[in-house]
């Protein structure tokens, strides 16, 4: 279904610009500025599978809470419509109580712990930015699609056993994995001036990965995680932009 979502915003996408292409070549005006290049701050949330903590849920990422940044540079087909080239680098902070009750531990095993670092997710879009509204206000829509890329950091789990002679370490290290991304941003564009805008932001991504990990470990009774498993990724951004036309 993703592949088949990417596909139509491709075509939609291409079709749009045939149309807008065809009308600047006769309405383009001389002089008009055709660069934007701005730079946004954001909170984002997990959501979906990428949140989950259920028992039953074997792609659930734990993921919950962080911070994204974001650098775009757009063309400026005409007044209401750009292309926009994006990349947004975001971390998550990781559901580590969540994490240790997941975990299906030896009745033996107590004052069990879990750390774990954030995952870090980068996102490289190409999408179209469609608006209007006034010469100081505007709203936008933003549809995109692109290549992503998460890191999902190191996962450490220790227990003791109930006589307290016993000491389980699991460490767990994962490879960079990569995907196709696709989602939609809107909102409001404030003109300071003819080169200067402020925006306010919102939008919804979401990819999957192939996660392969490595385990280690001090016991010779050790939990048993999943090696490799596919983690869908979705997440809620919010935020604002600061942007220079030339």
């Amino acid at each position: 279904m993703k592949y088949v979502l990417v596909l139509l915003l491709t075509i939609a996408q291409l079709f749009v610009f045939a149309q807008i292409e065809n009308k600047e070549v006769k309405e383009g005006k001389k002089g008009q500025k055709k660069h934007r290049i701005s730079i946004g701050m954001y909170h984002t949330k997990a959501i979906g599978k990428f949140s989950s903590i259920e028992k039953d849920n074997y792609s659930a990422g734990f993921a919950e809470v962080g911070t994204a940044t974001s650098i775009k540079y757009q063309i400026l087909l005409t007044n209401n419509s750009n292309l926009v080239f994006s990349f947004t680098g975001s971390e998550y902070s990781y559901n580590e109580p969540g994490f240790i009750e997941y975990i299906e531990f030896d009745s033996f095993w107590i004052n069990r712990n879990a750390y774990a670092e954030n995952y870090r997710v980068s996102l490289f879009t190409f999408g179209y930015k469609f608006s209007g509204g006034s010469q100081i206000i505007k709203g936008f829509v933003n549809p995109f699609f692109g290549y992503s890329r998460m890191i999902a950091g190191r996962i450490e789990v220790s227990a003791n056993t109930r006589n307290g002679d016993g000491l389980l370490m699991v460490q767990t290290e994962s490879s960079p994995a990569s995907g196709l991304c696709y989602g939609i941003n809107g909102g409001l564009e404030f003109y300071i001036s003819e080169w200067i805008n402020l925006n306010l932001e919102m939008g919804v991504v979401g990819s999957s990965f192939d996660i392969e990990a490595e385990f280690t470990s001090t016991s010779t009774r050790t939990i048993m995680l999943f090696p490799d498993y596919r983690l869908p990724f979705s997440a809620i951004n919010i935020g604002a932009s600061f942007g220079v036309t030339f």
